[in-house]
């Protein structure tokens, strides 16, 4: 554990004291000392994404939509107990094209024939994972609505 204090100390001493902090590493780039994430995004274009990580963090964040919005739920006015396999559509297809933007970074640090080929595959597969994800919740929905039909859901106060 010293080991690793003495390292941390040592990077703070060559870094400055915002490496010590969350996302200090981007601090002198962003000429904030004490970046946040958000902050990073902006800075390199992804901020466009913001709405599918807050989307995605309702269910652990407190969040008044939280309370109302359900990922893994279709809709319904119930309490998740467990896991579901409704909601992946932009999860699943979000992760595919966050692999590929890092992996393509990687790749490019040597631009090769077979590095821009590799990446143009993986962006075909990132599509092709978009378009499974579209249809294993189409067909979820349609066995939940063969199940239960929309009728049957109550959704009154009591049964929040």
């Amino acid at each position: 554990m010293k080991e690793i204090e003495d390292a941390r100390s040592g990077a703070i001493n060559e870094f400055g004291k915002s490496f010590g902090e969350n996302y200090g590493w981007a601090a002198s780039v962003l000429k904030h000392s004490n970046p946040t994430f958000a902050q990073i995004e902006e800075n390199i274009g992804l901020n466009h994404l913001r709405p599918y990580y807050k989307m995605a963090s309702q269910n652990v964040h407190a969040d008044p939509k939280g309370a109302i919005f359900r990922l893994g739920l279709n809709g319904e006015r119930f309490l998740l107990a467990g896991p579901s396999n409704m909601g992946l559509v932009e999860p699943g297809h979000s992760t595919a094209i966050s692999l590929l933007q890092v992996t393509s970074c990687l790749l490019f640090l040597q631009s090769t024939l077979d590095n821009v080929v590799l990446v143009k595959v993986m962006m075909i597969l990132s599509d092709e994972i978009g378009t499974a994800f579209s249809k294993a919740h189409e067909k979820i929905e349609a066995r939940e609505k063969k199940l239960r039909p929309k009728e049957e859901i109550k959704t009154s106060p009591e049964t929040v």
